[in-house]
């Protein structure tokens, strides 16, 4: 979290992130599983989702709608809108979803095999014990290993557990522009 400050802070944005004070909250079972399944092309990263962000001397929830207002115009992944503006998307409930602070494992690539597929679709490929990110954790995810290491995930979409106003499920993505 410390490099994604910097990182805001060289394109000028004045963000920091509090902590949440936690522990990893896995087995070591599971941790021994996340590391078994990079063989099978699931890699996995760790990622520390933090309690709130403080945008000038203000604690707020991350949010879609506050990351929104952190990054203005600026796409650090490079040209276009790193969100979208819709006028209908106002209405959307993912827009305001918090994001839960604590440690995650998700994959760093979408599940293999779900290319391609509808959300349901995507359902049978999902293992036991996994569950589909919100919209705010993908798209925080995203931008914590962007500013941690220079690599862009998902270039292609991913579907996620958060929905528009009117029912349809979220996909966050296309960061290869």
């Amino acid at each position: 979290i410390a490099v994604m400050e910097k990182w805001c802070g060289d394109e000028g944005i004045n963000v920091t992130f509090k902590f949440p004070n936690t522990d990893i909250g896995f087995s070591d079972g599971e941790l021994e599983l996340f590391t078994s399944e990079e063989k099978k092309g699931r890699a996995r990263m760790v990622v520390l989702r933090p309690e709130a962000m403080i945008i000038n001397g203000v604690e707020k929830p991350i949010s879609i709608l506050n990351l929104i207002e952190v990054f203005g115009g600026s796409n650090p992944f490079g040209n276009g809108e790193l969100f979208y503006a819709d006028n209908w998307a106002a209405a959307s409930p993912y827009l305001v979803e918090s994001l839960v602070p604590g440690y995650a494992f998700p994959t760093k690539k979408v599940v293999p095999n779900s290319e391609g597929l509808g959300w349901l679709e995507q359902r049978r490929v999902i293992q036991a014990g996994e569950r589909r990110r919100t919209a705010v954790e993908a798209v925080w995810d995203t931008l914590l290993y962007y500013a941690y290491t220079g690599d862009r995930l998902l270039p292609q979409y991913d579907w996620t557990a958060s929905k528009h106003h009117d029912e349809r499920y979220i996909r966050v993505g296309n960061f290869d522009k």
